[in-house]
């Protein structure tokens, strides 16, 4: 069941080829059945030290009580250090890998026990990018909820700029009466009149615009539209667009 796991978890690493060393082909094989896009090689005991001298890695899941691997069998086998490097990582319960292998040149040997302490270190790295992305996500959900409760601002600001812009328009016709009376003014100043009053008209409604939409919270907000709509008179000019539709529909409706 170890090595099956083991097997499972280093071919979802994109590891290609494995060689697994047993006492009998049986159980191997069935792993190679299970796995047939991994290229698994299968040794005999015998060729254990044959496979650990050209491994990168050995992982040791038997369930022997002794040593498979120990510093003295390593250096008996011509493997006592100075060559390439190996790692030896001990994943039996008890163990199969002798801590003194550590002592060897260019071996690195790990137990469960240091596998605990780097899940443990994992773990513990895992947690915190986890408050990290709790906090973060607090601070997305509030800015979302912002940009939600200032959308309650856009009614009250395009009734703002209807009406300003309603007042604009009949203020610019008076005036430009009176301006197409005069012979010397062309058709391109009688446009330049025009963005003047729009570019004023702009100008004086950034500030309240802005206003309504920098609301740090949607009390604020209702106290702000509450107050422009008090002062510029919006539910007013509101009411008499509806009452003038209402009008116009009983008239339609009269015919």
């Amino acid at each position: 069941k170890m090595t099956r796991l083991l097997v499972t978890h280093l071919a979802s690493r994109g590891l290609e080829k494995i060689t697994i060393v047993n006492r009998s082909l049986g159980r191997p094989q069935e792993l190679q059945e299970q796995f047939p896009d991994v290229d698994i090689e299968i040794k005999l005991m015998d060729d254990l030290w044959d496979v650990v001298g050209r491994s990168d890695i050995v992982y040791a899941a038997t369930s022997c009580e002794d040593y498979v691997i120990d510093a003295n069998l390593m250096k008996e086998n011509g493997l006592g250090g100075g060559g390439r490097p190996l790692m030896l990582v001990d994943i039996s319960v008890p163990r199969n890998i002798g801590s003194d292998c550590k002592t060897i040149d260019n071996v690195h040997a790990y137990n469960v026990d240091d596998l605990k302490a780097v899940v443990a270190k994992n773990t513990s790295m895992r947690q915190k990018e986890m408050i990290e992305a709790e906090n973060l996500l607090r601070e997305e959900t509030s800015s979302f909820c912002n940009w939600r409760e200032s959308l309650a601002a856009i009614p009250t600001i395009n009734q703002l700029q209807e009406k300003a812009n309603m007042v604009r328009e009949e203020e610019l016709n008076k005036c430009t009466k009176k301006l197409a009376q005069n012979e010397n003014l062309s058709e391109r100043e009688l446009e330049a009149v025009e963005r003047l009053s729009r570019g004023i008209v702009n100008k004086l409604l950034h500030g309240p615009m802005s206003h309504l939409r920098s609301s740090d919270n949607i009390n604020d907000q209702q106290n702000a539209i509450k107050e422009l709509s008090a002062m510029f008179r919006l539910q007013d000019d509101k009411n008499d667009r509806g009452g003038k539709a209402g009008r116009r529909t009983r008239t339609r409706n009269g015919r």
